[in-house]
């Protein structure tokens, strides 16, 4: 037999949701190089949670370090709008095209 517990989808969408944002008030514990030379602050967290490679790479890093992962994009705001993405869903720019970098 088996038994079935599950929180309603708005419910667990909404915590989520809330704890990504209250997240994104602590400090950041990884930084995101571009090509270009930007530097972007992030969590660690945030990217594990998407990625399992990102996460496997995370592991092997103590607490007291603050990771640098090196990226192919020229500009700091693909990456801005990846994390906004993963963040919170949604991303916002006047340049349709920056967008389409992230997808």
């Amino acid at each position: 037999m088996t038994f079935r517990l599950e929180a309603k989808t708005h419910f667990h969408s909404t915590n989520l949701l809330t704890s990504l944002q209250t997240l994104s008030n602590d400090q950041p514990d990884l930084l995101l190089l571009t090509a270009g030379g930007a530097c972007v602050q992030t969590h660690q967290l945030l990217l594990a949670m998407f990625s399992p490679f990102v996460n496997n790479i995370l592991e092997s890093f103590t607490t007291s370090e603050t990771p640098a992962i090196s990226l192919p994009v020229q500009e700091s705001s693909e990456l801005i709008n990846l994390i906004k993405l993963l963040s919170s869903g949604k991303a916002y720019t006047q340049d349709s095209g920056a967008l389409r970098k992230v997808v």
